[in-house]
């Protein structure tokens, strides 16, 4: 498994793109091996140590291949292990690693155009290569650019050589010469036409080992398109003139057309295209990516005139609001119009040149006019282009976000689907990866957020970190600067969102109190109304940064002397343990070691639902501090001194693979670390007594009742009913003998657990003494209640109360059917069964015909095959002895079923 999570991680760090983390973060490797996330973890941290593999503390932590990394950066960079943020490490990337991401500049990459990126790059990467594409869209949707970009990426991912071509040829100019296509494309002979003076290599030739890009394909005739897809078919082709010799060529087809291609094209040719893309009209994209082009497109104007350019509002939202038919070819144009106009008017050399109304073109200003939205927004006041950059880049990613959230929804079952943790994770690292500031706003929101988790935190029993704040105060400030933006989607889609935020209600109701109560303090403390979608993301980022204490039953904490050393290692340790693992308290040495106990004690009672905790201490007065410990609750505690970095992780390791309290001192004793341990096990956890049964709960439980229901008195004893399958399979290990002291066990087969008393219930049955009884329930009933207690057993476990107290069917007509098979299997497998398992059997055989009955019966069994294998005698002769009354009640006994009559059988006698 190591091996396969160390060639994921090769993989990822090949691919992985500047500031994108979701190829490389534990939650991705943990879905791409099928292992969870600790086991994940635990070998990445392996490779860590090992120097495999570098380490970002980052939440999520992001872990990289150290020599593949090293290729990618040109072996230019020493790499640290362990980087303590992204953002120095992610900077340290800009500048040395090699981009192999040709999409990035491509604007909607990540919105509404990467599904086309994605099967696209999918299709340029299949093995031999590549499968045929074709790129469905309007005229000047981005056809022939997203064609030449996949042959760039083609090219950055190694797969064609440095001599491989990419060559585009609009269908168009052939539509009424189809014979000089082919010979463009597959090239002639001299002689094979008037004027071939010499022969001709084809596009298909030069193209070799590259792309041949055939753009408006509808235009071609029938005999184009076929001969088309008999060169798809094996790669060998004719030149014009030429019917003897053969040539190949490998060469990946692009396809485009505007047209519908199930009229357009053939058949043949269709069903020999796997990948077929619809690249959206410039309408159909989202509001925020036409932003970005209008920004990009006069970005490039400006260097082509040399002169920074800025427009008036009411030009920009006329440019942003109007139709483009021509879509991104025709927006191009416009921007090349109003510049070249704003031009011509400019009267005096300015640094900027203003692109006012007049500047649009004339089928513009026509049609805005006649529709009376020429003047309908916007102002005269001039914009930069930089403030466009900011408008626009502050705010996609949050749209993009948002667009995704409504498209899948929150939940996958009662958990935050694994979709949207990804999307969360890369939107939360494009407002954190944003260059750090400093601001007014910036310290305002931080002291808000600060304030309000101290009034907050403890009355939710949840925990945030010191660098989590910071981040979460960064989402909060962008999140009220930039929700106003998904106005338009929110508007809608309302419905949906009034759902997702009920959803949230409904399997998330803790976080869902606590969100209410930020949005609450939001609008009272800095006056600003959070919207429903805005409630939705919030929910999203306390969720992720604002950790539950509700079942964390283990908490750790380190105290030391001095002003921060505890928090110096509880930080370092969190950091790279990738995990909230540890607390501290700091001791100055001027503190007495009352007030320090004082404040541990405080600790322990506000998280309601720990019952074990480690305290690792470096010397002195701490190293008895769990002496003074005053707890409202019952505690085990394991104290650790002489506290190191290396003794901290490697506890936090232990308890990240969540090892028991028990288990961590005994390994941590015999690693021999320079510390001594004291281990104080809680010893007032209330006794119990089990009940279980290989029949199933419901049988323990009915045990349970006769026995409960044979007390005089109510005693200090809890009863409790337990998985047979379980116990057998953890024993001592299971959860019922940490949360209890168990006193014995009962039930009617033995689960075999060490050190544990067990009573086969037949010795209730077969009541000869007071002896049993004594002994399980001798501290809680004076002799007397245990001589009542003997006659109520004795009432309820008579044979016909039994099975009336065991079954729901007719008592005396099971006892027939079991006196019946007992006698048949006696006599058949030649074994006289001594009383005691034919009490024991009475049970077993009425409860299994109950199951049978009811359809309810076990079809597990563990070596059932084995079983099936090596006891047929025994098999048949159980089936025959249940004939008459399969036969009576139109059932049938499983294997399975006969299997545990045989452990019964063989294992009692």
């Amino acid at each position: 498994m190591r091996e396969a999570l160390e060639k994921v991680l090769i993989n990822s760090t090949l691919n992985v793109s500047l500031g994108d983390s979701s190829l490389v973060s534990t939650h991705y490797f943990s879905e791409k091996c099928q292992v969870d996330r600790t086991t994940a973890s635990q070998y990445l941290n392996e490779l860590v140590a090992e120097g495999k593999a570098i380490k970002v503390n980052t939440r999520p932590v992001l872990f990289f291949h150290l020599e593949t990394l090293r290729q990618r950066c040109d072996n230019q960079v020493e790499f640290e292990k362990v980087y303590p943020t992204a953002n120095s490490f992610w900077e340290l990337l800009k500048q040395f690693m090699k981009k192999n991401d040709v999409f990035k500049e491509l604007i909607g990459s990540s919105g509404s155009l990467s599904h086309v990126l994605e099967k696209s790059k999918s299709a340029v990467t299949y093995p031999n290569g590549g499968l045929p594409i074709l790129l469905l869209g309007a005229t000047g949707v981005g056809k022939s650019l997203i064609a030449q970009k996949l042959f760039e990426y083609g090219q950055s991912e190694g797969l064609y050589g440095e001599n491989s071509r990419f060559l585009a040829v609009n269908c168009s100019e052939y539509a009424d010469n189809p014979q000089f296509f082919l010979t463009h494309i597959f090239g002639n002979v001299k002689g094979a036409y008037t004027g071939a003076e010499s022969n001709n290599d084809g596009l298909v030739n030069i193209a070799d080992k590259g792309i041949l890009f055939l753009d408006e394909i509808h235009c071609l005739t029938p005999e184009c398109q076929e001969k088309l897809y008999h060169f798809m078919d094996k790669g060998t082709y004719q030149q014009v003139g030429d019917n003897t010799t053969v040539h190949h060529a490998q060469v990946q087809l692009i396809f485009a057309t505007s047209e519908d291609p199930e009229i357009k094209l053939l058949k043949p040719l269709m069903r020999r295209i796997p990948i077929t893309l619809k690249i959206p009209s410039l309408d159909n994209r989202p509001v925020l990516e036409k932003k970005e082009l209008v920004y990009r497109l006069f970005l490039n104007e400006a260097k082509r005139i040399n002169q920074k350019i800025s427009l008036t509002k009411r030009v920009y939202q006329v440019i942003v609001d109007y139709h483009f038919s021509g879509n991104v070819g025709q927006l191009v144009n416009c921007l090349k119009v109003c510049t070249a106009s704003a031009l011509m008017t400019q009267l005096t050399s300015k640094d900027s040149l203003e692109i006012d109304i007049n500047h649009l073109p004339d089928y513009i200003i026509r049609e805005c006019a006649l529709n009376g939205s020429l003047y309908a927004g916007g102002s005269t006041e001039l914009i930069p282009l930089d403030l466009l950059e900011i408008e626009y880049s502050h705010n996609k990613n949050i749209y993009a976000f948002n667009q995704l959230l409504i498209q899948i929804g929150l939940f996958d079952g009662a958990a935050v689907s694994s979709e949207l943790e990804v999307a969360l994770n890369k939107y939360i690292e494009s407002v954190c990866f944003e260059e750090n500031q400093t601001g007014i706003k910036e310290l305002l929101y931080t002291g808000f957020i600060q304030s309000t988790c101290q009034k907050l935190l403890p009355k939710y029993q949840v925990t945030i970190t010191n660098d989590d704040t910071m981040t979460f105060s960064k989402l909060l400030s962008s999140l009220v600067a930039t929700i106003h933006l998904c106005a338009d989607l929110a508007t809608e889609n309302q419905l949906k969102i009034t759902k997702l935020k009920e959803d949230i209600h409904s399997f998330d109701r803790h976080y869902y109190q606590l969100t209410l109560a930020f949005c609450e303090a939001i609008s009272r403390e800095l006056a600003v109304e959070i919207t429903e979608l805005g409630f939705i993301n919030l929910y999203l980022f306390i969720k992720k940064f604002i950790l539950s204490d509700e079942q964390k039953e283990t908490r750790a904490i380190v105290l030391c002397h001095g002003f921060s050393t505890a928090s110096s290692i509880k930080n370092t340790a969190n950091q790279l343990l990738g995990n909230h693992i540890f607390d501290a308290l700091d001791m100055p040495i001027e503190m007495e070691a009352k007030a320090i106990a004082e404040k541990l004690s405080d600790y322990v009672n506000d998280l309601p639902k720990t019952q074990n905790l480690i305290i690792l201490v470096d010397m002195g007065s701490l190293e008895a501090i769990h002496q003074n410990i005053k707890s409202n609750k019952q505690l085990t505690i394991a104290l650790f001194n002489n506290v190191t970095m290396k003794l901290v992780l490697d506890i936090g390791f232990k308890l990240i693979a969540n090892e028991s309290i028990s288990s961590i001192v005994e390994t941590i004793d015999q690693n021999n670390y320079r510390s001594h341990s004291v281990f104080v096990e809680n010893k007032r956890r209330d006794k119990c007594l089990i009940f279980t049964s290989p029949t199933g709960i419901s049988m323990a439980d009915k045990i349970k009742k006769i026995i409960q229901n044979s007390l005089p008195t109510e005693i200090d004893l809890l009863f409790d009913s337990e998985d047979y399958d379980i116990l057998l399979k953890e024993k001592e290990k299971a959860a019922v003998f940490r949360d209890y002291i168990v006193t014995g066990v009962i039930g009617t087969t033995n689960p075999d657990i060490s050190n544990q008393s067990f009573y086969p219930i037949e010795d209730f049955i077969q009541l000869q003494d007071f002896e049993t009884l004594v002994h399980i329930f001798g501290d809680y009933l004076s002799g007397e209640q245990i001589q009542r207690m003997a006659d109520n057993i004795l009432k309820y476990f008579s044979q016909d109360n039994l099975v009336e107290n065991l079954t729901i069917l007719n008592p005396e007509k099971i006892v027939r059917y079991v006196e019946e098979i007992l006698d048949y299997l006696q006599k058949k497998l030649d074994v006289p069964f001594d009383s005691r398992v034919i009490v024991g059997l009475y049970i077993h055989i009425s409860c299994l015909i109950e199951r049978l009955i009811t359809e309810k019966y076990i079809t597990s069994y563990d070596n059932l095959a084995m079983f099936e294998a090596t006891q047929n005698t025994f098999i048949q002769i159980v089936g025959e002895s249940f004939t008459k009354l399969e036969k009576d009640y139109c059932v049938e006994i499983p294997t399975s079923e006969i299997a545990y009559l045989y452990d019964y059988i063989y294992k009692s006698q």
